[in-house]
Formats: structure tokens, C-alpha cells, sequence
């Protein structure tokens, strides 16, 4: 097999020095590795792209901070960065119509604050976010809300699983050089 003969595409992320080095066979196995990733990473760049496999870092994961309260009036919660919190909407919550329940493991424990809620509902999928506790107060916290989906996060999962996996198939190509 000869560089020259090997696409443009993949040439992008080899090295032709460690190429030139190794035997055959490893190079076979080299640029099949390679391409199966540039497939894998072509089918999800056909969704948004947060992640450049030649770059060596990923895009910055934008949030919003919120404030939440109401603990002491549903069982006096103390948020730990251990809770699984998720958020729900309360459209039959007769003092606030924004009202947005917060929930810890499934369990109502508090409200996102109202100025906050308000801006929060105008946040599409925001119930499919993940929120993070920042810092908790005596009556208060102030939470997170990744601006990314759940789906979103799970696709830069699988992005940075096939950076790995190139890495491991540079690593195994130049064991046998």
C-alpha cells in the first residue's frame, strides 16, 4: 500500500512519517481504522459538529445559572452535588403560572425562582437539560442548566469515544513498526 494511493480524507489524519514505518499489514490496519472513524464522525457531524478530531479541544459547553428556592416549604432539602435534579413544568401551580418544580431523584423539593422560571420557559427542550448545583445557600441554591440537550451531550460522548478509538488505533498501528 502507498500513501499517495490513500484519499485525501484520510491522509487528514494520518501521519506520513508513522505510516512510512510500518510494516504492511499494519498499515492496512491503519487506514481501515481510520476510515471506520471518519464514517462514524461523518454520520453524526450530519447533526452538529462540537468536536474537531485533528483540534484538542472540544467547544465550550455553555450554561445558565438559576436560583432555586422554596426547600424549607417541601422538606427542608440540602442539595449535594451528588443529586440526579431535574426540572418539571407546573401549569397548575396557583400562585405562579412560570412556576417550574425542581426535582431531586423524582421528588419535589423545590421551585426555580420566578424571575428565573420565566426566563427558563422560553428555553426550548429546556426539561430534557441537565442541571447542576453550583452552590447552596441556607434557603437557596443556585443551580446550572446546561444549554446543551441530554441527546446532545450523549452525541459528545460518542465523539469523544471515537477520539479514543483513534488514538488506540494510532497507538496499536505503531506497536508494530
Amino acid at each position: 500500500m502507498e500513501y499517495n494511493d490513500i484519499e485525501p480524507e484520510v491522509k487528514r489524519y494520518m501521519r506520513r512519517s508513522t505510516f512510512k514505518d510500518m510494516p504492511e499489514d499494519a498499515q492496512r490496519i491503519y487506514v481501515k481504522g481510520i476510515r471506520r472513524i471518519i464514517r462514524k464522525l461523518s454520520e453524526l457531524d450530519n447533526r452538529e459538529s462540537y468536536i474537531k478530531i485533528a483540534g484538542k479541544t472540544s467547544e465550550p459547553r455553555p450554561s445558565l445559572e438559576f436560583m432555586v428556592v422554596g426547600m424549607r416549604f417541601r422538606g427542608d432539602h440540602k442539595f449535594s452535588h451528588k443529586d440526579d435534579i431535574t426540572l418539571e413544568l407546573d401549569d397548575d401551580n396557583r400562585v405562579d403560572k412560570y412556576a417550574i418544580k425542581v426535582l431531586v431523584d423524582g421528588k419535589h423539593v423545590a421551585f426555580v425562582a420566578a424571575e428565573d422560571a420565566r426566563k427558563l420557559r422560553k428555553i426550548k427542550d429546556v426539561l430534557d437539560r441537565r442541571v447542576y448545583l453550583v452552590k447552596k445557600y441556607a434557603q437557596s441554591a443556585t443551580m446550572r442548566l446546561d444549554t446543551q440537550t441530554m441527546d446532545r451531550m450523549e452525541e459528545y460522548r460518542e465523539r469523544e469515544a471515537d477520539r479514543e478509538l483513534a488514538r488506540i488505533c494510532h497507538r496499536e498501528a505503531m506497536l508494530y513498526g
